[in-house]
């Protein structure tokens, strides 16, 4: 099963893949869609056997990939907003200056995507 994202995601999706290695459960697909860590598995018995706390991790890391450098693994904030203190990521989702796919890319990886666009 082949892994349909950047390298920068693999300290989200290692830990799951070894984790569904270990308990017997069949990981189906892991992909980037719209910017975010997709991990597709099939619910079987053995999954049903970690239940809701194997979902919480599957989602806990899909949220967290849209904060995460698909490319780099870059994460974290660089501030906070005033007046409410939200945080100010150091990687934001959307589409490229060149072209309309969606990606969590940090500002050098975003430039470097771009210039390599169409190549």
């Amino acid at each position: 099963m082949p892994v349909e994202c950047g390298e920068g995601w693999k300290d989200l999706y290692q830990p799951l893949l070894d984790l569904c290695e270990c308990k017997g459960i069949q990981v189906l697909q892991v992909k980037e869609k719209f910017g975010g860590l997709r991990f597709y598995i099939e619910w079987g018995p053995e999954a049903e056997g970690l239940g809701y706390d194997l979902y919480r991790i599957i989602t806990a890391a899909e949220r967290a990939s849209y904060h995460t450098c698909e490319m780099c693994g870059e994460d974290g904030y660089t501030g906070f907003s005033m007046p409410l203190g939200d945080p100010i990521y150091k990687v934001t989702r959307g589409p490229s200056s060149k072209s309309g796919w969606i990606k969590s890319l940090c500002d050098p990886c975003r430039i470097k995507r771009d210039e390599g666009f169409g190549r």
